[in-house]
C-alpha cells in the first residue's frame, strides 16, 4: 500500500498544528510555551515538497502508528491535511516533514524561507535538542588525529545558489 499522498506544499511557510502528544513529547515536551504558541500561530515552518502522509493512512497503518507518534500537522495549499512531525515512542528517531535547518541559513528572496526572530528560534530550539540527542550515543574516534581527518572542514565548500535553493554544498568524492 502507497502511504504517500499528493501534497502542493511547495514553497510555502506553514504554522504547525500541534497534537496532544506534545506535552509528553522527547522532542517538543521541553519547549518553552512561548516558542510552542509562535510555531502554532505563525508561518514559521518552511515546507518544500509535493508528497505527505495523511494522518489517516498514517494511523491506519499500525506499523507505522505504534511505532511513531504524530506532534504535528499541517494543510497544504488544497486543504489537504498532512503529518508534519513525529517522533518514535521508544526510541530516539525523530522526523520533520518541513526545514528547520533553512530558517537560519538559507537566505534566497525568492522562496519562502522565514527569518523572523521566531523562526531563527525553533530553528535553533532543534538543532540544540538534536546536539544534545547525539551527545547520548558513547561512540567517539580513538584518537584525536582519527577525528581531525574526518571533520567537514577538510573538503571544500562549493557556492551553489546559482544551481540550487542551498547556498553552499559539500561534495564528496
Amino acid at each position: 500500500m502507497d502511504l504517500l499522498s499528493s501534497t502542493s506544499a511547495e514553497n510555502i511557510s506553514l504554522p504547525l498544528i500541534l497534537t496532544d502528544e506534545v506535552s509528553s513529547s522527547k522532542m517538543l515536551g521541553n519547549a518553552p510555551l512561548k516558542l510552542l504558541q509562535a510555531v502554532s500561530q505563525e508561518n514559521i515552518t518552511a515546507n518544500f515538497h509535493h508528497f505527505g502522509i495523511t494522518p489517516k493512512a498514517f494511523l491506519g497503518n499500525k506499523k507505522l502508528s505504534t511505532f511513531y507518534r504524530i506532534l504535528s500537522t499541517n494543510h497544504d495549499q488544497n486543504g489537504v491535511e498532512f503529518v508534519s512531525t513525529i517522533e518514535a515512542r521508544d526510541y530516539p528517531i525523530y522526523a520533520v516533514q518541513w526545514h528547520p535547518e533553512v530558517n537560519r541559513f538559507q537566505w534566497r528572496s525568492d522562496l519562502a524561507f522565514p527569518h523572523s526572530a521566531n523562526a531563527i528560534w525553533i530553528s535553533q530550539y532543534l538543532a540544540n535538542f538534536f546536539v544534545n540527542e547525539a551527545r547520548k550515543n558513547p561512540n567517539h574516534f580513538s584518537n584525536p588525529k582519527e577525528e581531525e581527518s574526518s571533520l567537514i572542514y577538510n573538503w571544500p565548500v562549493t557556492y551553489t545558489a546559482n544551481i540550487s535553493s542551498y547556498e553552499q554544498a559539500y561534495f564528496f568524492d
